[in-house]
Parts: structure tokens; C-alpha cells; sequence
């Protein structure tokens, strides 16, 4: 009875443990998973001191452990539902709040990935830190990530394909009633399905500008933070490179465009050898001798112009 006790529980711990990964995705791994990887542990042990078990106390004590494992896993299976549900209310509002009152010179943002051009995911989180500035929830800025890709063929579709752009950064059909509760709901948790890490490098530029205006017009200073482009398809390294200048600078050029309300343009890496994704995807402005590609001078060309233009 305790060895299929023990197998249950093992059972029930590898389903929630799935259903923990599941929820967070790429986010964050929650407490709960690391419960319940360790309660798994647990009950890999009580199954061996079933199988060794000589006396009734050593299964007496086996059966015990079981039911502090069953505990155990009920609680960890608890957990996401309490951190995602009202049980926690406004905990970003909070985090603000706690984070102002540590620090009252410091200026605090909320940074998110895929949330560049007008799409469902940065509706979300416009509609949060409007509300967020409408209770006097203390935010300065918001930081658009730019993790960007693009397939790059020939000269003529180095920029991705518009349908294949629209049908990610459009809005997300739901079969939720678009009602103040579920747009708060959006807006709290951004739980979006089918929204990938990395953005595609878009057709038409103004759906970027139009996105940073609109948080600009909230009264926000808006940076970009992680700027980055994966580099795929057939083409040959100087065409790959070429276009994946002219991406960087119109990303440049859209920040620089709202200036000084945009005033932050950081990359995340400055050289291919040392990426964060592999080097063969070329997603940096220098290569991997540390020599400047076309992307650093088009992004100097854009920095020369805005200078000039505001002398």
C-alpha cells in the first residue's frame, strides 16, 4: 500500500510540476516548480525505503512520509493559482510602491519583450500603466526589449514577409468578452498566448513609432533595452549584414524621432563572439573580432543626424 501510495504521489508531482512550467512559460520558473522537484526527490526516496522495508516501523515510517509528501504536493499545486488569481491583488502596483518608497530618486519602469509595435501584448501593458498612472502608482518610462529577427533571402525580401508580420503583431482574437474585467485581467498577468521572445523585423516602421508615441503621450520616458536582431536565411554574410543594418537604424531612428522622451537605445551585447544566441546568427554591431559591422555605423549615422539636427 505505501509503495502505490509513494508511485501516486510521484504521479501527481510530475503533473504539477508540468502545469508549473506551463503557466510561467518564459517568464519566471515559480516557487511551486522547484516544490515540486524536490518533492519528487522525496518520493524517489520513499519508494526505495518502501522496497527496503524489513519491519512494520520502517513502514509505518514510510506511510507517514508519504502523507507529508501528498501535503506537500497539494500545496505546491496551490501555489500558481494563488500567485495568478485575486488572492494577490495589484502585487505590481505594490512593487512600485515598495520600490518608490526604498528609493524616492529612482527612477522605475516596467520592461517587457514583443511589446515594440501596436500588437495585443503592448495593448495589454498600455492599458496597465495607464492605469497605474490614473491611481498615482509612482512609474517613469517603459522599456520596449527589441529582441528582433528577420530572414534574409535576397536583396528583394530582406525584410519578413508583411502577412507573416501581421498575423503575430496584430491583435489576438480571444473568445473573452472584451469588458473592463477582462481587460484588467490582460493587463495584470499579459497571459497572451502564441507571443515568441523575439519580434519579426516589421514591413512598415510606423507601427513602432505610433506604439512609443502612445506611451510618450502618457507622460512616460520610454527606453530600449535589449536590442538585438537574429539574422536567419540563405543569403550570403554581406547581404545578411546590410539588412540587418538598415533594421538597427530604423530602430534608431524611431527612438531618436521622440527624443529626449525616448532617450535610451542600449543593445544587449555588443559582439557576435560573445551572444547570448549563437554568433552564426550574426545579432550584434560588432563581429566576433571585435570589428564594427554595418549595423554600428548605420546606428552612428542615425545618433550624427539626430545631433545635427537639433543644433
Amino acid at each position: 500500500c505505501t509503495l502505490s501510495l509513494s508511485l501516486c504521489v510521484c504521479v501527481c508531482v510530475c503533473v504539477c510540476s508540468v502545469y508549473s512550467l506551463r503557466i510561467d512559460c518564459v517568464y519566471t520558473l515559480h516557487l511551486c516548480t522547484v516544490c515540486a522537484l524536490c518533492v519528487c526527490s522525496l518520493c524517489s526516496i520513499c519508494v526505495l525505503l518502501s522496497l527496503c522495508a524489513l519491519c512494520v516501523r520502517s513502514l509505518s515510517m514510510c506511510f507517514l512520509c508519504a502523507l507529508c509528501i501528498c501535503a506537500l504536493c497539494i500545496c505546491a499545486l496551490c501555489v500558481p493559482f494563488f500567485w495568478h488569481s485575486s488572492a494577490v491583488p495589484d502585487y505590481i502596483d505594490r512593487a512600485f510602491q515598495l520600490a518608490h518608497t526604498a528609493d524616492k530618486t529612482a527612477k522605475l519602469f516596467y520592461n517587457d519583450y514583443n511589446a515594440e509595435a501596436v500588437n495585443a501584448k503592448s495593448d495589454a501593458i498600455y492599458s496597465m500603466v495607464k492605469e497605474m498612472k490614473d491611481k498615482g502608482i509612482p512609474i517613469d518610462g517603459v522599456g520596449l526589449q527589441a529582441h528582433f529577427q528577420m530572414n534574409v533571402n535576397n536583396h528583394e525580401d530582406k525584410d519578413v514577409d508583411t502577412k507573416a508580420f501581421s498575423k503575430q503583431h496584430r491583435h489576438v482574437e480571444t473568445d473573452q468578452p472584451q469588458d473592463d474585467k477582462s481587460e484588467r485581467k490582460d493587463a495584470r498577468h499579459l497571459q497572451l498566448e502564441g507571443l515568441k521572445l523575439r519580434s519579426q523585423v516589421p514591413s512598415n516602421w510606423s507601427t513602432i513609432t505610433e506604439n512609443i508615441k502612445r506611451f510618450i503621450d502618457l507622460g512616460l520616458e520610454v527606453h530600449i533595452t535589449e536590442l538585438d536582431i537574429k539574422v536567419t536565411g540563405s543569403a550570403d554574410t554581406q547581404k545578411k549584414e546590410a539588412a540587418e543594418a538598415d533594421a538597427y537604424k530604423n530602430m534608431a531612428q524611431a527612438c531618436l524621432k521622440f527624443a529626449p522622451k525616448c532617450r535610451s537605445l542600449e543593445v544587449w551585447g555588443f559582439v557576435d563572439k560573445y551572444s547570448w544566441i549563437s554568433r552564426e546568427f550574426l545579432p550584434d554591431i560588432y563581429d566576433t573580432n571585435y570589428k564594427p559591422k554595418p549595423a554600428f555605423f548605420s546606428v552612428a549615422s542615425a545618433l550624427n543626424s539626430s545631433f545635427l539636427h537639433h543644433i
